[in-house]
C-alpha cells in the first residue's frame, strides 16, 4: 500500500494511492517508480 497525507489545521488526511502485493511494490521499486504512482 502506497498512501499520501495531508496536514490540516485541525486534522489530518490519508489518502491511499496504491495497494497492491509485495510482487507488484517490488516491480515498481525495479523502475524506480514508487514515488511516482499519483491518483488519477
Amino acid at each position: 500500500m502506497i498512501c499520501t497525507y495531508k496536514f490540516g489545521v485541525n486534522n489530518v488526511h490519508l489518502f491511499v494511492k496504491w495497494i497492491g502485493t509485495h510482487a507488484e511494490y517490488d516491480k515498481l521499486c525495479d523502475k524506480n517508480e514508487q514515488y511516482t504512482v499519483d491518483i488519477n
